[in-house]
C-alpha cells in the first residue's frame, strides 16, 4: 500500500513539474517560498483534478479524499517536498472539514511547517483553527505554548499550559512542558513540583524524570539530580541527554573519571555529539592531561569549526605546552568567548583594527587594555616593538595603571634600555579623550600582530621594562622604614628613631642601617565586582592567610602588598582574634596605585606572591620574586618548571597535588631558612 502511494506522488509529481514548469530544488521548497506563491493556485488546480482521478483508482477506494491526501503530504513529507505536502494539507483544510481527525492533522502540519520557517506568531494563528473548530483544544492549547516557549515568551507559555491542563488535568505533557518554562525562568522549586506530580501520576514518564535531573542540578542538589537522571535511563537507556548530563553532574562534583566514562558512552552511540567531546576535554584539561584535551576540543572543531568555547579551550592547551603559534590564533576567539562568557562585547573603534597586515612607518597607533591589570602589565612590554616604526603610540591602560605606565614610557627607563626611538608616546587612562589615530590593537594581541611564534620570541622585551621614578621610589624608602620601626620590628636599639633629613642625606642613612631582611607578601588573587562570578575560580589561586602563621615567625620583616577587600577583612579579622602572625605590617590603606606597590617592592629584598597582578608587576620590574602556583596554573606559566621566559627574576613555586598548598609551603619555608642562614 504504502509502495502504491510513493508510486503514485512519483507519477504526479513528474506531471506536475511539466505543467508548471518548477524545478527539483523548488519543489523541495530549498527556494524562498515567496518565489513560488504566484505558482500555488496553478499547483492546487493540478493537484485537485489529479485527486479527482486518483481516488477512483480501486486499491485506494477505501479510503477518504481526505485521509488519502493526509497520506500523501506525508508521503511527499518523506520525499523532502515539503512544498508539495503543504499544499496537499491545504487542500484539506479547504475543502475536506467533515474529516475531523484528517483536518486536526492538517493543521498541526500546516502550524509545524510555519514554525520551521520562522513565523512562530503565524503558526499560533494555525494551531488556534483548532480550538475554533473545538478539535482537540488541550493539544493545540499546549502546541502554542510550545511556539512561545521557543521565542522565549515564558509566560505566555504558562498561560497556554494551564488552559490545556484546565481541558485535560491528565494531559501530561503540558505539565512536563509547564516544568520545563518553569525551569527556563529560573523557578526550580515549581519546576520540580510539576515533574514530580507527573511522576506520581505515571512513574514511566521518561521526560519528567530527565526534567526533574535538569532541576535538581541547578539548585545544586546533585545527589538527587543524578538519582533522577538514573530513573530516566532505566527507562530509557538510550537517552543520550541524560547520560551526558550525568556526565556535567560529576564535572560540577569534580569526580572527572566518571564524567569521562559518561560522555564516552555518548560519543559511542553518537560520534557526532558535540557537547559531549568539548566537555569530555574539559575533564581531560582539569586533569592536567593537555594533549588528550587537544585530541577532544579539535574533534568538537570538526564537528562545529565556529564553536567558540572550543576554540578558547584549544588556545589554553596550545599555550600551555608551549605551541605559541596555533595558541596565539586560536586565543584571538576571546573575544567571542567573552561576549559569551561574561556577555563583554569587543569595543568597537572607529579606525581599523592591525593586526600586523601594514607597514606602521608614518602611522600612529592606538594600543588598548582589555583584560586584568596582570595581563597589561604582561602584554605592555610589546608596545616597545612597535616604537622601533610607529610615529605615534599612543596606550590606553586601567585607570590604576595610568602613572607607572606613564612613568615607564614617558620617563626614559624601559624605553632607554631598549634603544626604542618614537617620535611620540602618549598614555592615557580608560575613559579619558583619545587623541587622534591610524590603527588600533588590543595588547594582548600583540605577539600575534607582531608575528611571533616561540616562546623565545614571545618573551620579548627583557624586564626590567617598567620603571618608577626615582623620588617615589625614596619616599617609600624612607616611609617604610619609619613604618616597620613603628612597628617594632628592627632589633637594633640605635635604629629606633629615624630623624627626618633632606632627600640626598636619607638615602645614605637609611642605606648605612642594618637591618632584617624585608619580604613582600600577597596572598589573594582581586575579587572583581564587575566579574562576581570569575571568584569562585580565582579562589583557587589564593591561599588561606592563617596557613601562612608558621612563616611569618621567621625572623623577616613581613610586609602586606595585598590590597582588597575581601582579603584584607581577613588580616584583619585574624588580627582580631589574637593571632601569631601581628607583625605583618599592613599597608593597604597607603597603597593608592600600582606606582606606590611598585614602589615598595623595589625596596624589598623578595616578593612572595599568588599568581595576581602583583607577580606580574614584579616580574616586570626585574625584582626577586616567588610565585606560589596551583596545579592547573594558567597558561603563561607553562609546565613543569621553576622559570618563567617572561620573568628571569621569578622563581615559581607550584602545588603538587591539585588544591594542597602543603607541599609548596614546606618547600618555601626550607628555602626560607635557607636565606636566613645565608644572611647570617
Amino acid at each position: 500500500m504504502v509502495e502504491a502511494l510513493q508510486d503514485q506522488a512519483q507519477s504526479f509529481l513528474s506531471h506536475l513539474k511539466l505543467k508548471v514548469s518548477i524545478d527539483e530544488q523548488a519543489l523541495q521548497g530549498s527556494t524562498d517560498f515567496a518565489e513560488l506563491h504566484h505558482k500555488t493556485p496553478l499547483i492546487q488546480d493540478t493537484l485537485s483534478n489529479w485527486i479527482q482521478h486518483i481516488v477512483e483508482v480501486p486499491t485506494l477506494q477505501r479510503k477518504t479524499p481526505g485521509k488519502f491526501l493526509l497520506d500523501l503530504a506525508k508521503t511527499y513529507e518523506l520525499l523532502h517536498y515539503p512544498l508539495i505536502a503543504q499544499i496537499c494539507c491545504e487542500l484539506i483544510t479547504k475543502n475536506y472539514q467533515s474529516e475531523r481527525e484528517v483536518l486536526r492533522d492538517a493543521y498541526i502540519y500546516l502550524a509545524e511547517q510555519l514554525e520551521k520557517q520562522g513565523e512562530p506568531l503565524q503558526a499560533v494563528h494555525t494551531y488556534q483553527k483548532l480550538n475554533e473548530l473545538d478539535l482537540d483544544k488541550h493539544i493545540a492549547f499546549n502546541r502554542i505554548g510550545l511556539v512561545f516557549m521557543s521565542i522565549h515568551e515564558f509566560e505566555q507559555a504558562l498561560i497556554n499550559f494551564e488552559r490545556s491542563l484546565q481541558i485535560d488535568p491528565h494531559y501530561l505533557q503540558a505539565q512536563i512542558n509547564m516544568g520545563v518554562a518553569h525551569q527556563s525562568k529560573g523557578r526550580y522549586p515549581r519546576a520540580i513540583q510539576c515533574f514530580e506530580a507527573v511522576i506520581s501520576k505515571d512513574p514511566a514518564q521518561v521526560n519528567a524524570h530527565y526534567n526533574l535531573g535538569i532541576a535538581y542540578f541547578c539548585i545544586q542538589s546533585y545527589d538527587l539530580s543524578l538519582e533522577s537522571l538514573n530513573n530516566a535511563l532505566k527507562l530509557n537507556p538510550l537517552l543520550l541527554d541524560a547520560h551526558y548530563n550525568k556526565g556535567v553532574v560529576y564535572s560540577q562534583l569534580k569526580n572527572h573519571p566518571l564524567a569521562i566514562y559518561c560522555y564516552n558512552t555518548v560519543i559511542a552511540s553518537d560520534p557526532k555529539y558535540l557537547l559531549a567531546h568539548y566537555n569530555l576535554g574539559v575533564c581531560y584539561f582539569e586533569l592536567l592531561d593537555y594533549a588528550q584535551a587537544l585530541t577532544c576540543y579539535e574533534k568538537a572543531l570538526e564537528i562545529d569549526p565556529e564553536h567558540i568555547r572550543s576554540h578558547w579551550n584549544l588556545a589554553h592547551c596550545y599555550l600551555i605546552l608551549g605551541d605559541l603559534e596555533k595558541g596565539l590564533r586560536h586565543y584571538e576567539w576571546r573575544w567571542r568567548h567573552n561576549e559569551l562568557q561574561n556577555k563583554q562585547k569587543q569595543r568597537e573603534f572607529v579606525k581599523p583594527l592591525w593586526m600586523g597586515q601594514l607597514t606602521l612607518t608614518g602611522k600612529s597607533i592606538l594600543l588598548h587594555a582589555e583584560q586584568g591589570f596582570g595581563d597589561t602589565l604582561q602584554f605592555i612590554r610589546y608596545a616597545i616593538h612597535l616604537g622601533q616604526s610607529a610615529a605615534k603610540v599612543i596606550i590606553e591602560v586601567q585607570p590604576a595603571l595610568k602613572s607607572l605606565i606613564a612613568m615607564s614610557f614617558l620617563g626614559g627607563g624601559a624605553l632607554d634600555h631598549s634603544g626604542v626611538s618614537c617620535t611620540d608616546w602618549t598614555v592615557i587612562a580608560r575613559g579619558e579623550e583619545i587623541p587622534p589615530y591610524d590603527l588600533h590593537c588590543p595588547l594582548m594581541s600583540l605577539p600575534f600582530a607582531l608575528g611571533f611564534k616561540s616562546v623565545s620570541e614571545c618573551s620579548g622585551t627583557a624586564p626590567p621594562y617598567l620603571r618608577v621614578d626615582d623620588g617615589l621610589r625614596e619616599l617609600w624608602a624612607y616611609k617604610l622604614e619609619f613604618l616597620l620601626q613603628q612597628k617594632n620590628l628592627i632589633d637594633s636599639p640605635e635604629n629606633s628613631k629615624l630623624p627626618i633629613r633632606d632627600s640626598q642625606d636619607r638615602t645614605t642613612k637609611l642605606t648605612s642601617l642594618c637591618r632584617r631582611p624585608r619580604i613582600g607578601l600577597v596572598w589573594s588573587s582581586g575579587y572583581r565586582e564587575d566579574q562576581s562570578e570569575t571568584w569562585e575560580i580565582n579562589k583557587e589561586r589564593n591561599l588561606h592567610l592563617r596557613d601562612l602563621e608558621e612563616l611569618l615567625q621567621l625572623p623577616f620583616d613581613w610586609v602586606s602588598l595585598q590590597i582588597g577587600k575581601i582579603p584584607n577583612q581577613e588580616l584583619h579579622d585574624l588580627n582580631q582574634s589574637g593571632w601569631r602572625g601581628r607583625g605583618l605590617l599592613d599597608l593597604s590603606t597607603e597603597i593608592k596605585s600600582f606606582a606606590d606597590t611598585a614602589a615598595i617592592a623595589q625596596n624589598l629584598d623578595l616578593i612572595i606572591t599568588v599568581d595576581t597582578s602583583t607577580a606580574h608587576l614584579c616580574g616586570a620590574l626585574g625584582l626577586k620574586t616567588w610565585i606560589l602556583l596551583k596545579s592547573n596554573a594558567c597558561w603563561r606559566w607553562f609546565l613543569q618548571t621553576e622559570q618563567s621566559p617572561f620573568y628571569p627574576s621569578a622563581r615559581l613555586l607550584r602545588q603538587t597535588q591539585k588544591g594542597d598548598w602543603s607541599d609548596a609551603l614546606l618547600h618555601m619555608h626550607t628555602e626560607l631558612e635557607a636565606l636566613l642562614a645565608e644572611q647570617n
